[in-house]
Formats: structure tokens, sequence, C-alpha cells
């Protein structure tokens, strides 16, 4: 398994410029149309789609939502809704409260 906190951060990186993020599904291509994660045509990703494309197993997958989830704090427990209904550098806030969790442990 890999770290989650480096896999975090490589999903950071993947949206760190806003051109590189998308609401409303996991990917985009330049057209703006959804596309796969693992399509050579995406572009552009949401905090979710982001992890998917880093990820290499469901494993890593899954412990970097884990992380992401129980960074949204009180009552929240949907990522993608957090990344739809917030702006771009709250979600990369997001993933930076994550990645401190995940080296604190």
């Amino acid at each position: 398994m890999t770290d989650t906190a480096e896999i975090l951060k490589a999903a950071r990186d993947l949206i760190a410029k806003p051109e590189n993020w998308t609401v409303g599904g996991l990917a985009r291509n330049t057209d703006g149309v959804f596309v796969s994660v693992d399509s050579c045509d995406a572009v552009c990703f949401c905090a979710l789609g982001a992890v998917d494309k880093i990820s290499e197993s469901p494993e890593d997958r899954n412990a970097a939502y884990e992380a992401l989830r129980d960074s949204l704090g009180e009552g929240r427990r949907m990522v993608a809704t957090f990344n739809d209904e917030h702006t771009h550098e709250e979600v990369l806030d997001l993933f930076s409260k994550a990645i401190a969790a995940e080296e604190g442990k």
C-alpha cells in the first residue's frame, strides 16, 4: 500500500491550478466534456477524480478518500459534495488538512 499522505499530495498537485480542477464529475477533457479519469484526454479533475487518477489500488484510493472525509469536520461526510459546493482554494485546503493529519499519525 502506498503512503496515503503521498497520494493526497500528488492528487492535490494534480488539481493545484484552477484550470485542472472541476466540479460535477470526476474528470473533464479540454472541451469540458466528462471523461474517465484514466482517459488520456482528461485534463481536469474533482477531488475524488484526482485521488482516483493517482491511486494504484482500491485500498490506496479508499484510504485517501477516508482521510479526506475525516478532514471535512463534524457533520460533513461527502467529499464530492464539498468539492462541488466550495471554492478551489477550499478544496486544496481540505487536501492540506488531510495530509497534515496523515503525517501526524
